[in-house]
């Protein structure tokens, strides 16, 4: 007598769909996890920085640099000096700046800041205003 192999069995459909269903989820969260993985290396750190000056080199002469970059990227950095700049140099820096943000915002597209934190700020000088009159007046408080 011949041994006859049973012939294979058929998933069900809606077996199929959970298994698709669970192999595009691991898909999603492994590339998350990957993307995250990249952001916390000097070189993703060093880049996020030469965009943010590039970005904001434009803006009417004003320019912000970004100075040791750290901490646990995008939601909670730390950066070690910002500066902001215009035509005549710095005119503001802060530094030991610490940022929290909330990641499910963020990852809706809303930028929901938890703590803005500044070890030191310095305003150096009031910034030339571009378009405006200038004024000899002193910065002064209400009241």
């Amino acid at each position: 007598m011949t041994e006859k192999t049973p012939p294979p069995m058929k998933v069900p459909g809606r077996m199929r769909w959970i298994r698709w269903g669970a192999l595009l989820t691991l898909s999603v969260v492994l590339f998350l996890v990957t993307v995250w993985a990249c952001l916390q290396t000097q070189w993703a750190r060093e880049g996020l920085t030469a965009w943010v000056r590039a970005a904001t080199q434009g803006l009417d002469g004003y320019r912000v640099t970004l100075t040791r970059l750290e901490g646990g990227l995008p939601f909670s950095p730390r950066i070690g000096r910002v500066t902001l700049s215009d035509g005549k140099g710095a005119w503001l820096e802060a530094q030991r700046v610490d940022i929290s943000i909330r990641p499910w915002a963020l990852l809706s597209g809303v930028l929901d800041v938890n703590w803005f934190r500044v070890g030191t700020l310095s305003v150096l000088r009031l910034p030339e205003t571009a378009g405006t009159e200038k004024h000899d007046d002193v910065l002064s408080a209400p009241g």
